[in-house]
């Protein structure tokens, strides 16, 4: 039995009741009128299952290459995984790299540039989950910006599993009682009951009520994590155990085949390990290298910057055990037989230049730069792919696996070493296009291409949004291969080849309408 959770008076604890809860019909958890679609078997079952970690930086991994050892069991399991060790995210930032993972599609086509431009509603049946029809589609994300893009695809799935399930402490009544009307009625809860807002009337009885169902709740987690409990917008408090126990129960409980997709949020900030993890990596003696800070840079000092790595560092390690947890669960219950484990992440997480997170205009490796492991049924030995490699490149390649026609609006390729004739020097491209309109050509924009050993970046805009550009285009070009620390920026210095590569990128652009 897990130590993190108590049982009180021989009651039944969360992780008891999580497991129950996932017995349920997948019509517990369903809006009244969306139908379940697409129950077919297939001929050959074979299932998906989908990890996503936030914010995770393949920059920070061990099995990639990172000093220290920040995902121990991830090593060792790789020994029966595909590792791909140039993958690259579509975006900096959850909503356009979710949208790129789940449509098989780049900004330039997607359109959805920033969690309040709606992405083009082709791909609302047009997605991941429409392909899999013969697949029970069940989805679950922590991240309140990944569930705008799910609900967008909610037609196309068959069981969907609101946030606040897997809360410690959700505000229960809110979706339940104002269903029709959430958005309007969580600004009142915040309002007068959890005081968030100045200025506006609260009630103090409720507000004290609402308090001591909090405390009660976080007590018996409260000890394990010495920064505080994992939380989602402030107080919605959760712990990573609880999501890998109902993903293993539910999973064990579903009928092949299924789709999994489930988009957890750590390493995302807070940064809130476990206590068998804090403080491991404080006083090793890692330094990384000291670089100047970007043109785009946040003012972070080294220390502050360092400080953030240690903790997101730790975070991994508790990242590490659940995936270590839920792959055990998986091989105990005989389903790793016949499921595809896909683990990857929807954009990266930076501590340098200036820079903490992610979310600025800079497209360095590790704001862009994710894991990505396939583990194939019954694998036993590893295979490295170092092709660059693109999130658009997922939905083809699990269409090839699972034996399904290829859809003709995908802009990724299926991924060696299922298919051997992917051209190395092909392009995969990440972007940050929030401040550019959606129809017609991006206007401020960071738009990277990776080719071979190379990695441009284009940065262009206004002065309002791109101010510290003065009006002028910012060229970046690495040698990622050779300078994995992208110190030597190589446009102006190699200038037929870095003309060459922004000819290309600025040609890819015109053909998408981009420029």
């Amino acid at each position: 039995m897990n130590t993190f959770h108590s049982q009180k008076n021989g009651g039944l604890n969360r992780r008891d009741f999580l497991k129950l809860l996932s017995l349920l019909p997948p019509a517990a958890y369903l809006p009244a009128d969306l139908p379940l679609i697409g129950q077919e078997q297939d001929a050959a079952p074979q299932n998906i299952l989908i990890m996503v970690y936030d914010a995770w930086s393949a920059q920070n991994v061990s099995t990639y290459g990172y000093p220290r050892q920040t995902t121990p069991n991830i090593d060792r399991l790789a020994e029966k995984a595909i590792v791909y060790h140039n993958h690259y995210s579509g975006g900096i930032f959850t909503y356009p790299g979710t949208i790129s993972l789940l449509t098989g599609t780049y900004n330039w086509t997607h359109k959805g540039y920033y969690y309040n431009k709606v992405m083009d509603e082709y791909f609302n049946t047009h997605n991941l989950f429409s392909l899999f029809g013969t697949h029970h589609r069940i989805t679950y994300t922590h991240n309140p910006i990944a569930k705008i893009v799910i609900k967008y695809m909610l037609s196309q799935i068959s069981e969907y599993i609101p946030p606040y399930k897997l809360y410690l402490n959700e505000d229960y009544w809110l979706p339940k009682i104002f269903e029709n009307d959430y958005d309007t009625a969580s600004v009142s809860w915040v309002r007068s009951i959890k005081k968030f807002d100045d200025g506006y009337a609260n009630s103090l009885f409720l507000s004290r009520l609402y308090d001591l169902y909090h405390n009660l709740t976080q007590e018996a987690e409260a000890a394990n994590f010495p920064l505080g409990l994992p939380s989602i917008e402030g107080d919605n408090y959760f712990i990573l155990e609880d999501a890998t126990d109902w993903i293993a129960s539910r999973t064990r409980n579903l009928k092949a085949p299924y789709l999994g997709y489930f988009h957890l949020l750590p390493p995302h900030a807070p940064y809130r390990t476990r206590k068998d993890f804090f403080n491991i990596f404080r006083e090793d003696d890692y330094k990384p290298v000291k670089k100047p800070d970007h043109v785009f840079t946040q003012k972070e000092t080294r220390q502050e910057l360092m400080a953030n790595r240690n903790d997101y560092d730790e975070y991994l390690l508790y990242v590490d055990e659940e995936f270590n947890r839920l792959y055990t669960h998986l091989e105990a219950a005989g389903q790793l037989e016949n499921t595809w484990v896909i683990l990857t992440s929807d954009h990266g997480e930076m501590f340098e230049r200036g820079i903490k997170a992610h979310g600025v205009y800079a497209m360095f490796q590790p704001l862009i730069h994710v894991p990505l492991m396939i583990f194939p049924p019954g694998q036993q030995e590893r295979i490295d792919i170092h092709t660059p490699s693109s999130a658009t490149d997922l939905i083809p390649t699990l269409l090839h696996l699972t034996g399904k026609p290829q859809a003709d609006w995908l802009e990724g390729t299926v991924l060696p070493p299922f298919n051997t004739e992917v051209d190395p020097l092909r392009p995969v491209f990440s972007m940050d296009t929030r401040f550019s309109e959606q129809e017609g050509p991006f206007t401020n924009a960071s738009v990277m291409m990776r080719k071979g050993d190379y990695k441009l970046t284009y940065n262009f805009g206004d002065t309002d949004r791109y101010s510290r550009l003065n009006g002028e285009p910012l060229i970046e070009l690495f040698d990622v291969v050779n300078d994995p620390e992208e110190l030597d920026n190589l446009y102006g210095k190699e200038n037929a080849l870095g003309q060459s590569l922004l000819d290309e990128l600025i040609a890819k652009m015109k053909e998408k309408g981009a420029a």
